[in-house]
């Protein structure tokens, strides 16, 4: 984005039009994004901390008797 494509800025104490507002929201974003970006965040931790575990059990030479 160039300076020439950036929408104007408004002056204190002016409404935001859609444009202006739609930049600032970061787009099309919207809540149903973020939630389902939290649950894949959520899912790739958990698999990571399972993997992390299968290697320390592997690396240790197994689970204790």
């Amino acid at each position: 984005m160039t300076e020439n494509d950036k929408p104007a800025v408004p002056a204190a104490g002016e409404e935001l039009n859609a444009e202006q507002a739609n930049a600032i929201g970061g787009g099309e974003c919207t809540a149903e994004v973020f939630v389902r970006m939290s649950s894949e965040l959520k899912t790739a931790y958990e698999n990571l901390i399972d993997f992390t575990s299968y290697v320390m059990e592997r690396v240790s030479g197994g689970p204790p008797p």
